[in-house]
């Protein structure tokens, strides 16, 4: 439905989210594993856990997911930080 790329956006940054309050090591697993999902999704060249009516686009995801690390990079560059 056109939706999955902004969803691993959010994705990312919801996992940032969680990372800055709990520090807990099965976020950074859970965004591994994302990210190698998509990788497997763009060489098979498919979407690997649903299926569709339509066709998948794998790029969209890696987009996404890329999008979500650009904008979490350009709020830390931003962040005001104490003297």
């Amino acid at each position: 439905c056109g939706l999955s790329g902004a969803l691993n956006t959010l994705l990312i940054l919801a996992l940032w989210a969680v990372w800055r309050r709990s520090g807990h090591p099965l976020v950074w697993i859970i965004g591994l594993g994302s990210l190698l999902k998509i990788v497997a999704e763009t060489v098979a060249g498919q979407a690997l856990l649903t299926q569709a009516a339509w066709a998948s686009v794998p790029l969209a995801h890696l987009a996404g997911w890329m999008g979500g690390c650009t904008l979490l990079l350009l709020y830390r560059s931003h962040s005001v930080r104490p003297c």
